[in-house]
């Protein structure tokens, strides 16, 4: 990552280069980005007097930038929302997992988006228990997981004018419940490690 502009006082653009020439991105494109970028202090920091007047609404607008300990590739945030979207409607809401779960690997078989992939891959889960319930405490997805310690958590880095969620990253959010833990030095966001939670990809 190069530079952080802002077009306008209302879109972010973002600025890298591309075989040495430099190209920017607007907020809404940046899934068109050829790889990873991560954003850090020094790029946010010289808009800091614009951004700390934004609201709900422009960080909305804007909202195309996830923490780096979230990211992974295309085809394992396709896994993992299917993993979550088989547990949810077969766990919550009584669909046949027999019925259900062949009409979706045939949907990851038929992808389009890149000919030299496989899905679904070799660590997508095959069996009932193994999507339904959680790996660590064997727990249903529907019901609350087995009281395990507090975690001490570490020490992230985000832009403090965009807001967090709600309980975003502790505890009890359903964002963590991972069977590892997601760290910013390995992709770990997939469908195999995933037990519950929203899944966010980067461009690639």
């Amino acid at each position: 990552m190069e530079r952080i502009e802002i077009e306008g006082g209302e879109t972010l653009h973002f600025v890298v280069k591309e075989n040495g020439i430099e190209k920017s991105y607007p907020a809404e494109r940046v899934h068109e980005l050829l790889d990873r970028f991560v954003t850090l202090p020094e790029h946010w920091l010289p808009h800091y007097d614009v951004l700390r007047n934004w609201g709900d609404t422009q960080w909305t607008q804007n909202s195309c930038v996830i923490t780096g300990y979230e990211a992974c590739d295309w085809q394992a945030a396709v896994e993992a929302y299917a993993v979550l979207g088989i547990s949810v409607a077969v766990d919550d809401y009584g669909v046949s997992f027999e019925t259900l779960y062949p009409k979706i690997t045939a949907l990851l078989q038929r992808q389009s988006i890149d000919a030299t992939l496989k899905l679904p891959s070799q660590v997508f889960p095959t069996k009932r228990d193994d999507i339904i319930a959680c790996p660590l405490c064997k727990v249903p997805h529907s019901q609350n997981p087995a009281q395990l310690p507090e975690r001490k958590r570490e020490e992230r880095y985000k832009f403090d004018l965009s807001g967090n969620k709600r309980g975003e990253g502790e505890d009890g959010s359903i964002q963590i419940m991972h069977v590892k833990p997601l760290t910013e030095t390995a992709l770990l966001h997939s469908g195999a490690n995933v037990r519950s939670g929203t899944v966010g990809a980067m461009s690639q």
